[in-house]
């Protein structure tokens, strides 16, 4: 059994909230009144099923990478499922969602970029690359820009939603640094226009979808560090596999590659 200020810790040394994106912070989503606990729970989404699994296993702690919107709710009220979210926090670093990422997919001489997750070197064909994510992710379907039988040599790779504006100085970065493909999600119109004239190849591995194994890590190290506390640790893999942004654009990006309006 492990003390709530202890699991506190912990947590904070495997993910800590110093390396957390500002003002996105570890935070609990749901307190609860118990102050120990003999299971922990995992996830990248509080999806209903996730909810409901944890519970009838007897979690009493849930740590998620997403936010809680209330799913399950009923469950989570009569079983006092704590919910503490982590985020960002679970990103960085050398152990973070970014580099466990690459290091799955068999990227090399990975280096973390400040506020725009990793670059590595590849010496593989597009196609090769995506069949790749496919077996690391579990993935059937894998929406894509480029020739794929175009060489992959410098990657770019930042879970969540990368192809989005707010994210444009990570493009930026990204470009300085050399990388011909970017790994990351909500893949849109204008990214394509911009990579077509840059000349990127562009995966969209689904925004949910790349933190998993990154996650399932950190479930690992916890179940590591309590188990000499009698405590178990379980990763639930449910997840929220669609991207809901379908009207995001790239403020300029289009007009400093010469592609116009619309």
């Amino acid at each position: 059994m492990v003390e709530l200020d202890k699991l506190l810790a912990i947590i904070n040394e495997l993910a800590p909230a110093s390396g957390a994106d500002p003002d996105d912070g570890p935070v609990f989503l749901r307190e609860g009144q118990a102050m120990s606990f003999k299971k922990i729970g995992v996830c990248v989404d509080p999806t209903e099923r996730n909810l409901y699994e944890a519970a009838s296993r007897g979690v009493q702690f849930l740590i998620t990478h997403h936010p809680w919107r209330g799913e399950a709710y009923e469950t989570v009220e009569a079983k006092d499922l704590i919910i503490y979210q982590v985020h960002s926090a679970t990103n960085h670093g050398d152990e973070g969602n970014h580099r466990i990422l690459a290091q799955a997919l068999g990227l090399e001489k990975i280096k973390l970029v400040p506020g725009g997750g990793v670059v590595a070197s590849a010496n593989v064909l597009l196609k090769e690359l995506i069949e790749r994510c496919q077996r690391v992710l579990d993935l059937n379907v894998v929406p894509y820009w480029g020739d794929l039988n175009e060489k992959v040599k410098k990657v770019a790779v930042l879970v969540g939603p990368g192809f989005l504006p707010i994210y444009r100085s990570a493009w930026e970065t990204w470009l300085d640094e050399g990388c011909d493909t970017i790994l990351t999600g909500e893949l849109g119109r204008f990214p394509v226009a911009l990579a077509a004239i840059r000349r990127l190849k562009l995966v969209d591995l689904g925004h949910s979808t790349m933190v998993k194994p990154g996650m399932a890590n950190l479930a690992y190290r916890l179940k590591n560090r309590l188990k000499a506390m009698g405590c178990e640790v379980e990763f639930f893999a449910d997840l929220y596999g669609v991207n809901y942004y379908t009207t995001w654009f790239f403020p300029h990006l289009e007009d400093d590659a010469g592609v116009g309006r619309t």
